[in-house]
Order: structure tokens, then sequence, then C-alpha cells
């Protein structure tokens, strides 16, 4: 299943995100739990998450530092810290992206591009990182 989930994150030409990224923040592990791939049904979900931290690089002019979390399996989610059980990221609509900048500017132009009508979802800051989802509603923490 990897080397199809590996075409097809790169048929999908981001330009400041790679397939690799995506598939690195899939391979961790809380305790003795491993995350996984989504399943194939879900891959599609992605997609507007990915294009929007895409379209954040470009206006950086820079590619994504790191995909920090994607897609989280439930029994992975259940060991993050502070997850939700009905986490977005269990539906693989949520990412949380580092890029070489402040997370609190790359939390600002989220909100920016959000507020442009780029996409409709949540925009998290923290210390670290920037959460993005697309679930469709504008939420902000």
């Amino acid at each position: 299943m990897l080397p199809e989930y590996a075409r097809y994150l790169a048929s999908l030409k981001l330009t400041r995100v790679t397939p690799r990224q995506i598939i690195d923040a899939h391979a961790k592990q809380h305790g003795s739990v491993w995350n996984t791939l989504p399943p194939k049904a879900l891959w599609g979900y992605t997609v507007p998450t990915l294009k929007v931290i895409d379209r954040i690089g470009a206006e950086f002019d820079m590619p994504a530092k790191e995909i920090v979390s994607v897609y989280r399996s439930p029994a992975y989610n259940a060991r993050c810290r502070g997850a939700k059980s009905n986490s977005w990221h269990r539906s693989n609509v949520a990412a949380d992206v580092r890029f070489p900048v402040k997370p609190s500017t790359v939390t600002s132009l989220a909100r920016k591009l959000r507020g442009q009508g780029v996409f409709a979802g949540g925009v998290g800051g923290y210390g670290g990182f920037t959460h993005i989802d697309t679930r469709g509603t504008n939420v902000d923490w």
C-alpha cells in the first residue's frame, strides 16, 4: 500500500510539501502504539488541507519544514496528549505543520487566507506548530 500511497501523494503535484514529509508524519509512535497510513477511502480527504499548506508555503516562498501530524489512527490518536476522540486528524482532514518561521506567523497567514475564502476550517496556533483543517466551518483556538 505504501508505494500506491506515495504515487497518489506525488500525483497531487504539491510544490512546498513532499510526499516523504506526509509519509513520515504517519511513521510515528506513542508508547507501544504506532500510527498507520490512512485507509484508502480517506486519502482524498486530506487534499484540501495539503493544498492550503502548499499555498502557505508559496506565500512564504519556502517549503514546509515538517508535517508533524496528518492522519491519526484511532489507537494512535488515543495516545496523543490533548487529542480529542473525534479529532479531525482521524478523518484525515487535519494537519499540523511547521515552517522555518515562527508558528504565530504561520497561524496568522492561515487565518488571512481563510478570510480570503481560500478554505473553510480550523486554525490553531501552538508553540511549535500550526494546526490547519478543512472541516468546512471556521474555528480558531
